[in-house]
Parts: structure tokens; sequence; C-alpha cells
């Protein structure tokens, strides 16, 4: 996938301890952004609670969750006449000079607020797989 690539729009690969708030890949565009970034918050203080109380220095995403989520991001765009417009949804740029134009970039998720939170639910009560924790 043409990036940026995250893991629940909130972790990047090879970007160890670094935590985004509405970040690409989130829900935060599609929805309404106020209630997207306290959900975002509140997510993100759960998750940094959990590292404190289990006494970790650091954590990082795997490849692998951040390929899974672009996956997933890319698949909701499929059926969406978005996915062909020449915006920044698509990562459509031009004023970049030498950006490749024919590369769609899938730079939100547009299942809605209450999907995303299940994903984001999912991965909390799956003792956050797809993290490693150090």
């Amino acid at each position: 996938h043409e990036g940026p690539n995250t893991f629940l729009g909130t972790f990047v690969d090879q970007f160890p301890n670094m935590l985004l708030v509405a970040g690409p890949q989130s829900g935060s565009a599609a929805i309404n952004f106020p209630r997207s970034i306290e959900l975002s918050v509140d997510w993100n203080s759960r998750f940094l609670a959990h590292v404190k109380q289990h006494g970790y220095r650091g954590f990082e995403v795997t490849p692998d969750a951040v390929r899974r989520w672009a996956d997933h991001v890319e698949k909701v765009y499929s059926g969406l006449l978005m996915r062909k417009a020449k915006s920044w949804f698509t990562g459509y740029n031009s004023n970049v000079e030498g950006r490749d134009h024919d590369k769609p970039r899938y730079l939100q998720y547009n299942g809605g607020q209450p999907k995303f939170r299940e994903f984001l639910e999912a991965c909390e009560h799956a003792e956050y797989d797809g993290i490693e924790f150090f």
C-alpha cells in the first residue's frame, strides 16, 4: 500500500512509543471530528495506563497489524465512489512535484464511528493484539 499506513490510525510501523490522535486511517475525518478526538484520546489513555500498569518500557506495532489494517481500510474504500476522487481523501496532491497521481492512498477509515470503536475495543479486549511490548 502506498503510505502512510497505520494500525487503527494510532500506531505507525517503525515508530516505537508513538501514538497518534486522529491520525491517518482513523475514523476522524469521516465522522464528527471532536467526537473522534475524544474517542482517540480516551482509548490512548487506557492504552498508556495498560503500559504503565504492566511496567513496560515501550511498545511497537507489528508490521503484520499495519498491513492488515491497511488492507481493511482499502477494502472499505472499494465500495465508495470516493476512491476515484482526486482529493486529499485519496492522497492526491497536485501541488507535490513528482507525486504519482495514479496511485491512491487510503487516508481515512470510512466504516463509521461505531465500527471504528468496535475495532479499538476489540484490540483492547484482545490484550492489544498487534502491539509488542518491551
